[in-house]
């Protein structure tokens, strides 16, 4: 990887395509890519992490605790890891929430949120592995919150706005040029969210395939709590526009979550997982991707009955889908894991070996020889600790600290 110098034009701005008035946003223009600076891990760590897979790498994005992006690398021909210090960032600004997704020529794309609330990125050339800052994307004029991505009609960048049209903004992409789009069309009234999590249906999914956001309510209203799952859509190749939404799901008991997250497990099908607000235990919809029906599963497989409150999930050995999970009370890695030959559901409990290091956040990616990457941030000193799973046989290791 190597982080250059790039000329960009100005960013394409159009109007947002909605029901609602119309949005235009002009942003400032972009600012000229700056040289790495030396790696050093910031004092008391980091406290975000994401990552992706682009040029030949496995790159894990962190926020530090002085609000500054860095980047941690696994090369995937050798399996070696690199601690490659701050990612460029010549205006030295300070980020709170960070994602990933893939855009034009498979190149990685860096979203991050200032903490003015502002929308920026970095992006990584598929091509050679250069790291590159572009500046502020197309901006709401508000503050933005949480952000997270997704693979419609070019990469969609979904912010949680409480005071923009129905509580959401969305920049996207085309080409190498990036528009406003604005907010949803309509969420039954629902205008706070605490977090988006988005997933995307690749069979013919009843009427297409389509890109699934759900929103994740923060505010009661008079017909649904805090906690109650909303979804909008957008149909794959038929344009940016999204879809009136099919509304905020009911459960049959009233469930409520303040996770969420989602990955695709046998036969590609949705899986989207929430944890209870009242209980913190894990539970369960699904999609099929020939119907598009989505399907309430219930409770996950958890004996013990651990209360969780972080997760992530990733494709593992014989594209098993994994679900790790860190206890609440004690922030250890537990798993869950999907079946890719049946869809049936395991509980493994907790990831063998690991030396009882709790962690406060956890992201898992696939790695050299498509080995499954966990990487947790640990809760006490927010440094980067590593287990993994081999493909090969699906046994899990404890890696132990990584380079920072």
């Amino acid at each position: 990887m190597k982080f250059g110098t790039l000329s960009l034009a100005p960013f394409l701005v159009i109007a947002a395509c909605q029901s609602e008035t119309p949005v235009t946003v002009t942003p400032k223009a972009p600012t000229i890519d700056a040289a790495l600076v030396a790696p050093a891990a910031p004092t008391g760590g980091f406290t975000r992490i994401t990552s992706g897979r682009a040029g030949g790498e496995l790159s894990v994005i962190l926020i530090g605790a002085d609000g500054l992006p860095y980047l941690l690398v696994q090369d995937l021909s050798s399996g070696r890891w690199v601690f490659l210090g701050q990612l460029p960032n010549p205006n030295g600004l300070h980020f709170t929430e960070v994602a990933t997704g893939y855009g034009n020529n498979g190149n990685l794309q860096i979203a991050l949120v200032s903490t003015s609330g502002d929308p920026y990125l970095i992006y990584q050339s598929n091509s050679d592995g250069t790291y590159h800052w572009v500046g502020l994307l197309p901006d709401a004029a508000v503050p933005l919150g949480t952000v997270k991505s997704g693979a419609g009609n070019g990469l969609q960048l979904i912010y949680t706005t409480p005071q923009f049209t129905n509580g959401s903004w969305i920049d996207y992409q085309v080409g190498s040029s990036w528009f406003a789009y604005g907010g949803f069309p309509n969420y039954n009234g629902q205008k706070d969210f605490s977090t988006f999590e988005t997933v995307v249906c690749t069979g013919s999914c009843g009427v297409g395939p389509r890109l699934t956001v759900f929103g994740l309510t923060s505010a009661n209203t008079p017909t649904y709590p805090v906690g109650t799952l909303c979804a909008n859509w957008q149909f794959i190749g038929a344009g940016e526009t999204w879809q009136s939404d099919f509304g905020c799901i009911p459960r049959p008991d009233g469930k409520t979550f303040n996770v969420i997250g989602a990955g695709l497990g046998n036969n590609n099908n949705p899986q989207l997982v929430g944890l209870g607000t009242d209980d913190g235990l894990p539970y369960l919809w699904w999609q099929s991707t020939s119907s598009g029906y989505w399907s309430w599963y219930g409770a996950l497989p958890d004996p013990s009955r651990i209360r969780f409150n972080v997760f992530t999930m990733g494709k593992g050995n014989h594209g098993n889908l994994q679900v790790i999970a860190l206890g609440s009370s004690n922030g250890l890695p537990y798993l869950f894991w999907n079946s890719n030959s049946d869809g049936s559901w395991h509980w493994t409990g907790a990831l063998p070996d690991t030396p009882g290091i709790p962690f406060k956040a956890v992201k898992a990616e696939q790695g050299n020889n498509t080995n499954l990457q966990v990487v947790g941030l640990g809760a006490n000193d927010g440094l980067p600790y590593l287990i993994y799973q081999t493909n090969s046989d699906g046994k899990w290791h404890w890696y132990g600290a990584l380079p920072h």
